[in-house]
């Protein structure tokens, strides 16, 4: 893909895993087929936390518990062009069989960090109790700028598909907009 990256998600299919939300977060893979992603115009996600149609939890840790300012931790994607499967701290995490993955060939990987809600507004509504929250570092230092670290990036091709219970951690099938059923 050409760069910007962001300018061009419009002329392919594009593979996004973020982590997301507040405590106890989740790890979320959404597929921008021929369309571009946005803070608030996202692309449809699979849902990696639970069995589709379900409130059947997977039995792996909330994210919130291997992750979080400060702490490092790992995060694998292994994707084909029929699956993805995904990696916490070398422990499984979820499993998408993709219905509009990128075609078979050349590929452009990118790390990045975007700041989604940055605190300011309710730093505005509730400055006068900002002390003492869980928030506070963010309040004092982070309310409209982000900072992560990246490091021992790695990209590989030609891998054979890892190992994977389907049982423990069956493979969604079908994206969606919404996670909040």
């Amino acid at each position: 893909m050409r760069a910007p990256v962001q300018e061009n998600l419009t002329s392919g299919r594009t593979l996004i895993l973020q982590s997301f939300d507040g405590w106890p977060g989740r790890l979320e893979l959404q597929i921008c087929d021929h369309k571009t992603w946005d803070v608030n115009d996202q692309c449809p996600r699979y849902d990696l936390e639970r069995t589709a149609g379900t409130r059947k939890w997977f039995g792996h840790q909330p994210l919130a518990e291997r992750s979080g300012v400060g702490r490092l931790g790992r995060i694998d994607l292994w994707a084909s062009s029929s699956k993805a499967f995904v990696f916490l701290d070398g422990q499984p995490y979820g499993c998408v069989n993709l219905t509009a993955a990128p075609a078979a060939g050349s590929v452009t990987v990118t790390f990045g960090d975007v700041l989604y809600h940055s605190g300011i507004d309710e730093y505005v509504t509730t400055e006068g109790s900002k002390n003492g929250t869980e928030m506070s570092f963010h309040f004092r230092h982070q309310l409209t700028e982000t900072h992560r670290q990246f490091d021992n990036l790695q990209f590989s091709s030609n891998q054979a598909e890892p190992r994977w219970d389907a049982v423990r951690f069956p493979c969604a099938s079908t994206p969606s907009l919404d996670l909040a059923q």
